[in-house]
């Protein structure tokens, strides 16, 4: 749930910087969020970090499928062939 809430808070930062920047954001985010379950000691602490984990969640999701459309633009302009 916390990741479809989130969609529009990173549509909205990737607005003001690039997709990269979203990707390594998110994927740091996401990671040290992940790292921290091991140290996860009661029930409240869990909920609290599923919170967490979800807010970066849609990030690898989204991200690589709307950096594809660019990838083929830049490639074509690289090229002069437009290979998709």
């Amino acid at each position: 749930g916390t990741a479809l809430f989130m969609i529009p808070v990173w549509v909205f930062i990737g607005n003001k910087t690039s997709k990269r920047h979203i990707y390594l954001i998110g994927g740091s985010l996401l990671a040290t969020s992940m790292a921290a379950l091991n140290f996860v000691n009661s029930t409240e602490a869990a909920i609290l970090l599923g919170i967490l984990i979800g807010m970066p969640l849609a990030v690898p999701y989204l991200v690589p499928i709307s950096m594809l459309p660019d990838v083929v633009e830049e490639d074509e302009e690289r090229t002069g062939r437009r290979r998709e």
